[in-house]
């Protein structure tokens, strides 16, 4: 298993912060507001935009052999 470098590391924290922002704004903000923010359509496109900050860290692992 390769070691990260320290940049690779940062990107991968950063990653997993955004994902983090986007989940918990989806879960609460959004919900508790009701209303169009938990219609399908933008429920589904917050849930989207979370996803991709995580695939982005889970693909940089892939690629560093971890």
């Amino acid at each position: 298993m390769k070691h990260l470098s320290s940049d690779m590391q940062r990107c991968i924290d950063a990653c997993l912060r955004c994902y983090q922002i986007c989940l918990s704004t989806a879960m609460t903000h959004c919900l508790e507001r009701g209303g169009t923010p938990v219609e399908p359509p933008h429920f589904r496109l917050m849930m989207a935009c979370a996803g991709q900050p995580r695939c982005g860290t889970a693909q940089f692992a892939r690629s560093s052999g971890g």
